[in-house]
């Protein structure tokens, strides 16, 4: 019991420390952010970042957001551990949006012509919107272009890219995703 006390206290003044952090490079942190493992930044956070009231942050999240990128994680989002958000253009994860571990999410990638290889190639981004109360499945990966309606749940392993839309309250298995129930 006290080791669990111990623990949420170092979560919360790591939480402390990480707004401090981000407030110094411009952006914004509301109250309450616990932070279980101090995050890895591919880039130096300008601006860019706005997180709100109790968010979590899990252990080993990679934050990638370029100096023309936005990410947003709103009221009580909640990133379990292992997950990697590059946002070159607009990620956004509405309230009490909940991502499990192993989740990769990219609003960004390189063309695939012939004969160039990729890495040269022009780089394509469209925003990414996780609406309010969305539950993302273990290992799932999301790609540029994705919109998840409120309250849908994307099971484990799913790839959803540009095609995929969803309507509020679905649940979503497989690969491709196919709707297989509605919360209620």
């Amino acid at each position: 019991m006290i080791e669990r006390f111990i623990r949420v206290r170092i979560w919360k003044l790591r939480g402390f420390v990480l707004k401090c952090y981000l407030i110094l490079h411009g952006c914004k942190v509301g109250k309450n952010l616990t932070c279980k493992q101090w995050p890895t930044f591919r880039a130096i956070p300008k601006n860019n970042i706005s997180i709100g009231n109790n968010v979590n942050i899990g252990y080993r999240i990679t934050l990638e957001v370029t100096q023309s990128g936005k990410l947003t994680l709103s009221d009580y989002v909640s990133l379990t551990q292992d997950v990697l958000i590059s946002a070159a253009n607009d990620v956004f994860f509405g309230e009490y949006a909940v991502c499990a571990e192993f989740v990769s999410i990219r609003d960004g990638d390189h063309g695939i012509r012939k004969g160039i290889v990729p890495h040269f190639q022009e780089s394509h981004t469209d925003p990414i919107r996780i609406e309010r109360g969305c539950g993302i499945g273990r290992g799932t990966a999301i790609f540029r272009g994705v919109k998840i309606e409120e309250d849908v749940i994307i099971g484990a392993n799913c790839i959803l890219m540009r095609n995929f839309s969803s309507v509020p309250n679905g649940i979503y298995f497989g690969n491709p995703p196919k709707l297989i129930g509605k919360r209620f």
